[in-house]
């Protein structure tokens, strides 16, 4: 999540956010060996862009899907990512 959403110039950075800290700690935090100094660095930059984001980006859209009765073939995924392929729906009343 970090390295995609919050690095500067990262992938899924649609934010544009950009901060010379978290850009720092980032490498350092993927490159430790000890679980703990990991995690530690984790919140540590957590807390950064908690404090300097009003929301925060989220992997996952939040959203809602209805269907009426007589569509056939639909099935909920896990994200918006799986489902949002319809090309199996059918209806049942033509």
């Amino acid at each position: 999540m970090f390295g995609s959403y919050f690095i500067t110039g990262g992938s899924r950075n649609w934010t544009g956010y950009n901060s010379a800290e978290i850009d720092r700690l980032f490498p350092i935090m993927v490159g430790a060996l000890d679980f703990n100094e990991r995690k530690r660095l984790a919140i540590e930059m957590e807390d950064i862009i908690m404090e300097d984001l009003p929301i925060a980006p989220t992997a996952v859209h939040q959203g809602s899907q209805h269907m009426r009765s007589y569509i056939e073939g639909f099935t909920i995924g896990i994200t918006g990512y799986s489902d949002d392929k319809m090309e199996l729906l059918w209806r049942n009343d033509i």
